[in-house]
């Protein structure tokens, strides 16, 4: 495949992924917990853990590596464009796992099953397969 190819994939997928994860943040249900054997929702919480979705808008910056993509369209992916896409992840990855007051990342993927969550999971895993493949194939 061509360059040009790879990266309309390449944008498509990271588009999904940054929707996705405007989409739980706006129109989720939100994060869950589990307790004693029991699903809860974090948002019906007061003290804490009320807001957890929203940390899922770090994810938007990668809007960045979307414009650069773009811009780079016909060109192959460059080193400083590959390490700014895996810092945005990585911080990204950072701020969910350390951010999150109650709710539970696997719990709300795997009992809850949140479409969105889902999408956006799997759209990461495809996006870094990607960019991975387009620095590997420069």
């Amino acid at each position: 495949m061509r360059n040009r190819s790879l990266s309309i994939i390449f944008i498509f997928i990271l588009g999904i992924q940054i929707i996705s994860a405007i989409f739980f943040a706006m129109f989720s249900d939100g994060f869950y917990a589990m307790s004693s054997g029991s699903l809860f929702k974090c948002r019906d919480l007061l003290s804490s853990g009320g807001d957890d979705e929203v940390i899922m808008l770090v994810f938007a910056g990668l809007v960045i590596s979307l414009l650069l993509r773009t811009i780079r369209f016909n060109r192959g992916v460059s080193i400083i464009e590959a390490i700014l896409f895996f810092c945005i992840i990585g911080i990204g990855l950072w701020a969910v796992a350390n951010g999150i007051d109650c709710g539970e990342l696997d719990t709300t993927i795997i009992e809850k099953r949140d479409p969105y969550l889902l999408v956006f999971s799997a759209s990461s895993i495809l996006s870094a397969l990607m960019m991975a493949y387009l620095v590997l194939r420069r």
